[in-house]
């Protein structure tokens, strides 16, 4: 029913740079979305499981990875040190495929990376949604493949909490990993819930099919895009009451009013390393939303349209995404009447809602790569619903990157203290 093979975990990232233009990535997205599978999981006439399995496709171990090796692994030069302090179980980790469903009804293949505690007496499971990486496929999590603690997600902050006790479950998103054939949807909140959703279950029942006990309670957690996958993931399965016993989210630097970063960074200045980031933005809607479907000229100025048009991502762009934007578009957006534009950044808003189980709002005062009035519309707006367990908790003088350590350690304690 699932492989068990023992993969060398390698030393360098290999960037994956696909690009996307106006025409290739709508059919990408198209032929990603016509894959469908067969049941998966278990056949009839199976002798080594005791049910089929609705989710989960294959499994393929990875490695153990003991807590010396680990408490090696983050005081390295590189490493993040703080990670050290939450060392206590060796760790083994898979790689597992799963089924998800995107749009139309349409069946994908996705996949993740499952990390489980040695010997912890039924430990819970955390949902980890890692940040944008945008297109280095090699960071994905179930590549497991060491690179900074902002963006490998598994190698690094995975691996601590599941050595602190925890089942830690991350999905790859679609557009990574499985799925590489497809564009990843950035900032889409439907697709980011769904699969993430989805590998909670594949996750259940590999823990299921390996005899691996745990105690049903589920932690939810995710920073930058993570962020909005961790709010759109709670906001899917307690709207749609979904089985799942979630007990606490911990969500760091989300960018969960999407509306209203628009209107921000394509008026002001911002982080230049988050350019393409946010371009990425641009031309996934423009492909995904039927109301759009425009020129990329519609969205830049010249030479940075022919540049796209051509090359994707690839494109050379060493400037501000405000100073690139076409007047015309960023107009349509301060006044409103690109109605086709807003509706697509509304669709995606995550911050106007009413959770049921705790919240907790990490969000430095200094960030620039996803503002910090995010957090804070966040809490306004789901408190005024008459939520009242919600906290924001500001990082003051913090910026993106060294808003993770407190969002971290937080949040496993936030976890801790919400058993």
């Amino acid at each position: 029913m699932f492989t068990t093979k023992l993969h060398p975990i390698a030393e360098k990232q290999n960037a994956n740079n696909r690009s996307l233009n106006s025409t290739s990535k709508g059919k990408l997205l198209l032929l990603a979305l016509l894959v469908t599978l067969g049941t998966g999981g278990c056949k009839k006439g199976d002798h080594d499981c005791e049910h089929c399995n609705q989710y989960l496709v294959s499994a393929t171990k990875i490695g153990d990875f003991t807590k010396e090796q680990l408490n090696s692994r983050f005081n390295d030069k590189t490493g993040p040190a703080y990670l050290a302090a939450l060392d206590k179980y060796t760790i083994s980790v898979y790689k597992i495929e799963y089924k998800t469903r995107f749009i139309n009804d349409s069946t994908v293949l996705a996949s993740g990376c499952i990390i489980i505690p040695q010997n912890a007496p039924a430990p819970p499971m955390i949902s980890l949604e890692h940040g944008d990486i945008l297109n280095i496929e090699s960071l994905a999590p179930s590549n497991y493949m060491p690179g900074p603690s902002s963006v490998a997600t598994a190698y690094n902050e995975g691996s601590a909490e599941a050595s602190d006790g925890f089942i830690v479950v991350l999905p790859d998103y679609l557009g990574y990993g499985a799925s590489k054939n497809l564009f990843h949807p950035p900032f889409h909140s439907a697709s980011l819930a769904t699969c993430s959703s989805d590998m909670i279950r594949a996750a259940k029942e590999f823990l299921q099919d390996i005899h691996q006990p745990w105690n049903n309670k589920l932690y939810l957690q995710g920073y930058s895009e993570g962020g909005l996958a961790n709010l759109s993931l709670q906001k899917y399965i307690e709207q749609n009451h979904l089985p799942f016993n979630v007990k606490a989210a911990g969500t760091g630097g989300a960018p969960s009013h999407i509306t209203k970063i628009a209107q921000y960074i394509f008026n002001y200045p911002s982080d230049p390393g988050s350019v393409k980031n946010y371009l990425a933005v641009i031309l996934f809607y423009n492909s995904f939303y039927p109301q759009l479907h425009r020129p990329v000229s519609d969205y830049l100025i010249e030479p940075y349209a022919t540049d796209v048009q051509n090359n994707g991502l690839n494109a050379t762009i060493n400037t501000g995404l405000n100073t690139i934007l076409n007047p015309l578009f960023v107009n349509g957006i301060n006044t409103g009447s690109d109605v086709g534009f807003l509706s697509a950044l509304a669709d995606n808003d995550v911050y106007d809602w009413k959770p049921v189980a705790p919240l907790r709002l990490y969000h430095g005062t200094a960030d620039i790569t996803i503002p910090y009035f995010n957090s804070e519309d966040a809490y306004n707006a789901m408190t005024a619903r008459g939520a009242n367990n919600v906290e924001l908790l500001p990082l003051a003088g913090l910026d993106h990157d060294a808003a993770i350590q407190p969002y971290v350690l937080g949040s496993v304690q936030f976890f801790k203290d919400n058993p």
